[in-house]
């Protein structure tokens, strides 16, 4: 059985294998006459060195030239558990969310693909990557509500990509939308699914999930223009809890400090609140580019020395912030061994 939100899959009762074995069996075979089985289309752009899938629904995922794993998770899949979410908390629409399909959390209302455009763009500042998919809030009766112009931009070199969503509210008859915008990930950073939360003021602002273990670190950086409200880094369950309930506050500004299977996210409520509802026929958008890097939690120099007996030695240790510039404020802790062993801070 498989539980929403869960990443673990339980078995409880045990059948006679081969009646199983013939109706599978059987299942599989007419599935394959009588039903073509429905498979997102993933536009790829092949950049150096970060490679970026976008799904027709709205799904992301990135992965590095020479890594296995991807950056979000699952980490085999090219539909990310990431995208863009809008929450609505009043009109038709109210207490429902909408976004790209997550593996882990079924609550989500899909997105209807409108298009689906091929990549564009030479790879440089000039010219950048760039590749359109623009997709529809619908209800169940198909009428439309909010459609969505998201943009993927990237330069080869960099290790990062820019994200824009551009939402236009289609209403008809026209009525004002209220909603919330996130834009959020389960993170999976290069073969961890486990992180703590960092968050630099800037400017801009980037909050980011890291691994001091591993090295590795990646998040969302603020976009000039396009100040989000809250942000939040917490287990990915707690996160998609926050997300699937448009009623709720958010995000609560906070950054989770023990080793998790993290994830994060930032909202946007500049046309949530009574009376502030997006106009019918306006748009306005949302940008913010995913970040991801390698870093050094801890810097010695020298590394490695050779002395006599009765010479002092002396080591500089450095914590490493994931922006690869110390750490203030934080304490080392080391231990001596040999004759004269010593633990302090």
């Amino acid at each position: 059985m498989r539980f929403r939100g869960s990443k673990q899959q339980n078995s409880h009762k045990s059948f006679p294998i081969f009646p199983i074995i013939f109706i599978a069996v059987l299942y599989l075979f007419l599935l394959s006459i009588f039903v073509a089985p429905a498979r997102a289309a993933i536009i790829t752009i092949n950049g150096a060195p970060l490679n970026i899938y976008s799904s027709e629904s709205g799904n992301l995922q990135a992965r590095f030239d020479g890594v296995d794993d991807n950056v979000f998770y699952p980490p085999w899949s090219y539909q990310g558990d990431a995208g863009f979410f809008l929450g609505f908390p009043s009109g038709t629409l109210a207490d429902t969310v909408y976004g790209p399909t997550i593996v882990t959390n079924s609550s989500f209302l899909s997105f209807t693909q409108v298009s689906q455009d091929a990549v564009t763009g030479a790879g440089t500042v000039i010219s950048p990557y760039t590749q359109q998919t623009v997709y529809l809030v619908k209800d169940g009766s198909e009428n439309e509500y909010a459609e969505i112009t998201q943009i993927i931009s990237y330069v080869n070199g960099e290790s990062r990509f820019k994200m824009s969503y551009a939402v236009k509210n289609i209403t008809n008859p026209p009525v004002a939308l209220r909603f919330r915008a996130i834009a959020a990930a389960d993170l999976y950073l290069e073969g961890s699914d486990f992180g703590t939360g960092f968050l630099s003021l800037g400017p801009p602002r980037f909050v980011a999930g890291a691994n001091h273990t591993t090295g590795k670190s990646g998040g969302i950086e603020e976009v000039n223009g396009s100040t989000w409200d809250k942000h939040q880094v917490a287990y990915y369950y707690d996160l998609w809890g926050v997300v699937t309930d448009p009623l709720a506050a958010g995000f609560a500004n906070t950054l989770v400090e023990t080793l998790v299977d993290n994830g994060l996210g930032v909202q946007w409520d500049n046309h949530y609140g009574d009376g502030n509802g997006l106009s019918s026929g306006a748009t306005t958008t949302y940008e913010i580019i995913w970040q991801f890097a390698s870093f050094v939690p801890l810097r010695l120099d020298p590394l490695t020395d050779t002395d006599t007996v009765g010479d002092t030695h002396r080591i500089t240790a450095t914590v490493m912030g994931i922006s690869g510039d110390p750490s203030v404020g934080k304490s080392v802790r080391y231990t001596i061994a040999g004759s004269h062993p010593r633990t302090a801070a």
